[in-house]
């Protein structure tokens, strides 16, 4: 049965991304409706784990705060040092698409996320991509201070790489 599932899901196509989202309409969708619950309680495991595990990684470094941009310098300079690109820095990164934010929007729970893959997530769900936690759609905030230092990083960075 499992083998069935898998491939039908990647015949057509499902991101990691989009079975963390699979509702009961997609599972119909893809013609698994007759193992509609246990089919969600194994996407509802997923999800579990699969925050837990970014909650994991985004609790370890230090939280986004003025010392932001002497992090992402220190990074910038380490790794002209280097023909490789410069990591970015963990609190630039959406933790939902894990890319570099470009319009960084702090949600309810106190988290930023890119702007359009929040609104996304809260498209389909009531609930925290960070903590799993009830979570009202808004207000969504632009956080300017974050989408600053992201821009800074990033000119430093193109400046470093000519």
């Amino acid at each position: 049965i499992q083998e069935s599932v898998c491939e039908k899901l990647l015949s057509a196509n499902v991101t990691g991304e989009q079975f963390l989202c699979l509702s009961k309409g997609d599972i119909s969708k893809f013609g698994l409706g007759t193992m509609g619950v246990e089919l969600l309680s194994v996407v509802e495991k997923a999800r579990n784990s699969h925050f837990a595990a970014l909650r994991a990684f985004f609790d370890d470094p230090p939280s986004w705060s003025s010392s932001v941009a002497a992090t992402a310098s220190s990074t910038v300079i380490a790794a002209s040092a280097t023909s490789a690109p410069p990591a970015i820095p963990h609190d630039f990164k959406c933790p939902i698409s894990l890319e570099l934010m470009e319009q960084p929007t702090i949600a309810p729970d106190g988290f930023s996320y890119e702007q359009a893959e929040i609104a996304v997530w809260l498209a389909y769900h009531h609930t925290s991509p960070m903590t799993g936690a009830p979570m009202a759609s808004e207000p969504l905030i632009l956080n300017k201070s974050l989408r600053n230092a992201i821009t800074a990083w990033k000119e430093e960075h193109l400046r470093r790489r000519r």
